[in-house]
């Protein structure tokens, strides 16, 4: 619209404003590339560094017995480096986005001054048309600053929804439209039959083709070294994890089968 006016008061004189609009915009769109990669780095950083203090606060006096409050202080102040260090990145692009805007609005200033001194001289502008000329080529280039920093705040709102929509994503214990068996008592019965079981991102499983079975009132201790899948054993039992093949029964059902409430109502662990 002000362009429009600018070419309708002076007509060429719309064309320095006008090449001014798509510079602005095109440095606002380049500056989103790296930007969305510091934002993205940012909440990562500001994450970990939240879960390291509910950690700690969490586990304090386990990190007092094991004297790991230095170790724990570290990583905590690493983490608030790292954010502060990728928030400051942050304000500086959205600040370049901003500052070009600033800079092409005086450049377009001085540019309609130029060449409307030369249509004065030649007869086509009078002073009074060049002082609104340079009024409304500000008001016209004013705007893409605010844009510049609408890209920098549609960023951060863009990586907080993707963080969201993948939490969202993530599978749930009971997903719509499962039945389970109801099962607000159970005995005991603890059954194994052949289960294979292995972590994510590993090539050898923990368990393999492992089968036993607990009656109920019956105590069993299950020995071995670290890493030889006696927790893992617990997890399974409180249905934390699914095994690759095989199948785990509690009181002759499957365990899939029972509602994960009854099944946590029933079963106590401490990992």
């Amino acid at each position: 619209l002000f362009i429009a006016a600018i070419w309708w008061v002076a007509g060429w004189v719309a064309l320095v404003p006008l090449a001014a609009v798509p510079m602005v915009i095109a440095v606002g769109l380049l500056i989103q590339i790296p930007l969305n990669n510091v934002i993205k780095r940012n909440l990562r950083e500001s994450a970990q560094k939240h879960a390291i203090l509910v950690e700690a606060i969490g586990g304090i006096e386990t990190i007092k017995s094991a004297r790991g409050e230095s170790r724990m202080q570290r990583r905590y102040e690493t983490f608030v480096g790292k954010s502060a260090e990728t928030a400051m990145w942050s304000r500086t692009l959205s600040a370049v986005a901003v500052n070009f805007s600033i800079f092409a609005q005086n450049l377009v200033t001085v540019g309609v001054v130029i060449v409307g001194v030369y249509l004065i001289m030649n007869g086509q502008l009078t002073v009074g048309g060049l002082v609104a000329c340079s009024m409304l080529a500000g008001r016209a280039i004013a705007p893409l600053g605010q844009v510049a920093g609408l890209l920098a705040r549609f960023q951060q709102s863009k990586a907080s929804f993707q963080t969201l929509g993948r939490i969202m994503a993530a599978p749930v214990e009971r997903p719509p439209g499962a039945n389970f068996l109801s099962r607000p008592r159970l005995h005991g019965e603890i059954e194994f039959r052949k289960v294979t079981f292995g972590y994510p991102g590993q090539t050898v499983p923990i368990l393999d083709n492992v089968s036993f079975r607990v009656a109920p009132g019956e105590r069993v201790a299950i020995l071995g070294r670290i890493g030889s899948g006696k927790t893992t054993i617990e997890k399974l039992v409180a249905n934390f994890f699914e095994p690759q093949s095989g199948t785990i029964l509690i009181d002759g059902v499957d365990i899939r089968q029972i509602d994960p409430v009854d099944l946590r109502r029933n079963i106590g662990c401490v990992l």
